[in-house]
């Protein structure tokens, strides 16, 4: 699979059936994680999700990413690309646009590393900080 970028992101597939492929990241990967990406119908529409767990492979992309937001936006953009793409190749039309959600995952012992609130796929800091003060 070539995707669109400066990189060569090696991947391994750990499982693949009719409706989900689910990769692995390699070494030599900007990320190390995993990425599903899912095919069903819901109430006559074909639904493509993809879902990602990930962290920075190394320091240089955790501040590409994580502080200069420079990584998070070419890969924001690339998924864009990438799941028009796949309406493209289904023969189908887009219905809704496309939704990111992005969710940042505390590590235990360590505090969460995030970048400023309020960027593209991104939850509203106030919102994050109620709710885990609801705790």
């Amino acid at each position: 699979m070539e995707m669109p970028g400066p990189w060569n992101g090696p991947v391994r597939v750990v499982h693949r059936d009719a409706g989900r492929l689910h990769l692995v990241t390699l070494r030599g990967h900007m990320e190390a994680g995993q990425v599903q990406f899912r095919a069903r119908e819901d109430d006559g529409l074909l639904v493509f999700e993809i879902e990602l767990w990930a962290c920075p492979a190394g320091r240089l992309v955790h501040l590409l990413y994580s502080h200069l937001r420079l990584a998070k936006e070419i890969q924001l953009n690339m998924w864009v690309r990438f799941c028009l793409s796949a309406v493209a190749t289904s023969g189908g039309r887009l219905a809704d646009g496309v939704h990111i959600r992005t969710r940042w995952l505390e590590s235990p012992g360590t505090a969460p590393v995030r970048p400023p609130a309020g960027g593209p796929g991104e939850p509203d800091g106030s919102r994050e900080r109620r709710r885990r003060d609801d705790r």
